[in-house]
Protein backbone atom coordinates (compact mmCIF):
# COMPACT_ATOMS: atom_id res chain seq x y z
CA UNK A 1 0.00 0.00 0.00
CA UNK A 2 1.34 3.27 -0.90
CA UNK A 3 2.38 5.64 2.42
CA UNK A 4 -0.10 8.23 1.54
CA UNK A 5 -3.12 5.86 2.08
CA UNK A 6 -1.47 4.07 4.83
CA UNK A 7 -1.58 7.76 6.71
CA UNK A 8 -4.68 8.41 5.55
CA UNK A 9 -5.56 5.04 7.12
CA UNK A 10 -3.87 5.87 10.67
CA UNK A 11 -5.57 9.07 10.40
CA UNK A 12 -9.16 7.62 9.66
CA UNK A 13 -8.74 5.03 12.60
CA UNK A 14 -8.26 8.04 14.85
CA UNK A 15 -11.43 9.11 14.18
CA UNK A 16 -14.64 8.66 15.88
CA UNK A 17 -17.32 8.05 13.04
CA UNK A 18 -19.94 5.19 12.43
CA UNK A 19 -18.41 2.79 10.00
CA UNK A 20 -20.76 1.47 7.04
CA UNK A 21 -22.99 -1.72 7.82
CA UNK A 22 -21.28 -4.50 6.43
CA UNK A 23 -23.97 -5.08 4.03
CA UNK A 24 -23.34 -1.12 2.70
CA UNK A 25 -19.85 -2.46 2.27
CA UNK A 26 -20.54 -5.23 0.05
CA UNK A 27 -22.78 -3.03 -2.45
CA UNK A 28 -20.54 -0.27 -2.50
CA UNK A 29 -17.61 -3.16 -3.15
CA UNK A 30 -19.22 -4.43 -6.25
CA UNK A 31 -20.68 -1.17 -7.18
CA UNK A 32 -16.82 -0.15 -7.86
CA UNK A 33 -16.15 -3.67 -9.31
CA UNK A 34 -18.41 -2.41 -11.62
CA UNK A 35 -17.33 0.80 -12.26
CA UNK A 36 -14.01 0.10 -12.57
CA UNK A 37 -14.90 -2.78 -15.23
CA UNK A 38 -17.08 -0.19 -16.97
CA UNK A 39 -13.66 2.66 -17.37
CA UNK A 40 -11.65 -0.71 -18.56
CA UNK A 41 -14.52 -1.03 -20.98
CA UNK A 42 -14.50 2.60 -21.99
CA UNK A 43 -10.79 3.00 -22.39
CA UNK A 44 -10.65 4.75 -19.35
CA UNK A 45 -7.48 4.28 -17.28
CA UNK A 46 -7.10 3.72 -13.73
CA UNK A 47 -5.05 5.81 -10.85
CA UNK A 48 -3.05 3.92 -8.64
CA UNK A 49 -3.45 6.26 -5.80
CA UNK A 50 -7.06 6.40 -6.57
CA UNK A 51 -7.41 2.89 -6.74
CA UNK A 52 -5.82 2.26 -3.62
CA UNK A 53 -7.83 5.16 -1.97
CA UNK A 54 -11.06 3.70 -3.02
CA UNK A 55 -9.72 0.26 -1.62
CA UNK A 56 -8.40 1.32 1.55
CA UNK A 57 -12.26 3.57 2.09
CA UNK A 58 -14.01 0.82 1.34
CA UNK A 59 -11.88 -1.48 3.90
CA UNK A 60 -12.54 0.92 6.78
CA UNK A 61 -16.24 1.03 5.97
CA UNK A 62 -15.78 5.16 5.53
CA UNK A 63 -19.33 6.45 5.90
CA UNK A 64 -19.93 8.32 2.30
CA UNK A 65 -19.91 11.65 3.82
CA UNK A 66 -17.11 10.96 5.17
CA UNK A 67 -15.84 9.77 2.34
CA UNK A 68 -16.53 12.11 -0.09
CA UNK A 69 -14.61 14.63 1.79
CA UNK A 70 -11.24 12.59 2.08
CA UNK A 71 -11.48 12.05 -1.49
CA UNK A 72 -11.63 15.77 -2.18
CA UNK A 73 -9.58 16.40 0.27
CA UNK A 74 -6.94 13.83 -1.51
CA UNK A 75 -7.11 14.66 -4.86
CA UNK A 76 -6.93 18.37 -3.82
CA UNK A 77 -3.33 17.46 -1.90
CA UNK A 78 -4.96 18.86 1.27
CA UNK A 79 -5.26 17.23 4.62
CA UNK A 80 -8.82 16.38 5.10
CA UNK A 81 -7.64 15.20 8.60
CA UNK A 82 -7.25 18.99 9.97
CA UNK A 83 -10.40 20.24 8.78
CA UNK A 84 -12.45 17.39 10.23
CA UNK A 85 -13.60 17.72 13.89
CA UNK A 86 -15.28 13.75 14.14
CA UNK A 87 -17.91 13.66 17.20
Amino acid sequence: MLPEIEQCRARLRAMNYTRRATADVEIWRSNDIEARANNMIEGIESDVRSDALFAMLIDEAVPADLAAIVIACFHLGNEPHSRLHAS
